[in-house]
């Protein structure tokens, strides 16, 4: 018994939720002024197991896909296969970026987040923008 309720736990791993991600930024630039909403963009590399870690743990958190698709289009981008935008960095990554539907940058940082900071930094982002 307890090893089919450890297989059922991993086959529902498998099948968690998925990011709906926009195909690339100057279509996530049309459909955030359509929709009304920021960007998120996601730059990561093929060789940075943080990134990896990040996408694996992250972004397939139930909780961290509701609030990214709820108030962002989101874009990821591989540096070593995506052009990076003007304006954009990919030198220290993972890399987060949150822009408005102008791409003007609004609030950026670097490296691995768990789920729960990262659900925290997207609150604080939140009301800092509601504040303004």
């Amino acid at each position: 018994m307890k090893k089919i309720i450890i297989l059922l736990v991993l086959v529902a791993s498998l099948f968690g939720g998925e990011i709906n991600w926009s195909e690339d930024y100057d279509t996530a630039l049309v459909e955030a002024k359509k929709e009304h909403k920021d960007i998120y963009v996601f730059i990561s590399s093929t060789s940075c197991p943080w990134c990896a870690k990040f996408e694996r743990e992250v972004l397939t958190n139930d909780k961290v896909i509701k609030a990214l698709e709820k108030d962002y289009i989101v874009v990821h981008l591989v540096k070593e296969m995506d052009d990076i935008p003007a304006g954009y960095s990919a030198r220290v990554i993972p890399r987060h970026y949150f822009a408005d539907s102008n791409g003007k940058v609004f609030y950026t940082f670097a490296g691995y987040y768990d789920s729960e900071d990262f659900l925290s930094t997207l609150d604080e982002i939140k009301e800092d923008k509601e504040d303004k």
